[in-house]
């Protein structure tokens, strides 16, 4: 694992408190959380340190009970969901209020990306094929509260240069940030 991925990561497992859902954890469970739940499109993977493995169902509605976690990690997941509106709703139901969702998403104003742009090369080469959204920190916070949210805090991830990363802990740095961190907590 790359030196950015490991400090997101360990940056997202802080705020995993209580009863943990890790939403797409497939590709990459989160080393520094314990006994958490998965769900994810495929479930391959079945850590040791995760307790439960669930099936994203087609119909999209997750088979939890209601208000069933404390803590709702989405790494990488939502560039990826057509449908935000259920994803915040599933998420929403399985999330106990006063609560916490944590979201790592790319962040498209990363210096990168705009120099892709000007060589045309944004989607074919620099993005992913499968990134449906990309969201800037206004974007998160008009999600946020659209369907009852409260953004407590913005994290930078780690700045990249090729094959190259570097962590940032310095929040004043996130809009070099090749990822970003959102922390939510549920109000509604």
């Amino acid at each position: 694992m790359k030196i950015g991925e490991s400090y997101r990561l360990k940056t997202m497992a802080k705020y995993a408190q209580g009863k943990v859902l890790d939403i797409g954890y497939n590709n990459q469970p989160n080393p520094f959380i314990q006994n958490a739940d998965g769900l994810d499109m495929t479930v391959e993977a079945k850590p040791p340190h995760y307790q439960n493995f669930y099936l994203l169902p087609e119909s999209l509605i997750y088979p939890m009970e209601d208000n069933s976690y404390d803590t709702v990690l989405a790494w990488e997941v939502i560039e990826h969901v057509l449908n935000l509106e259920i994803f915040f709703q599933e998420i929403g139901r399985v999330l106990k209020k006063k609560w916490t969702l944590v979201i790592s998403t790319p962040n498209p104003l990363f210096y990168s990306y705009h120099i892709m742009t000007i060589f045309n090369l944004f989607y074919k080469n620099w993005i992913r094929w499968d990134h449906v959204h990309l969201f800037c920190n206004g974007d998160i916070q008009t999600l946020a509260n659209i369907f009852g949210y409260e953004l407590q805090e913005i994290k930078a991830a780690y700045w990249q240069f090729l094959n190259f990363q570097i962590p940032l802990p310095w929040n004043w740095l996130k809009f070099l940030s090749f990822q970003n961190i959102y922390i939510l907590k549920k109000i509604m």
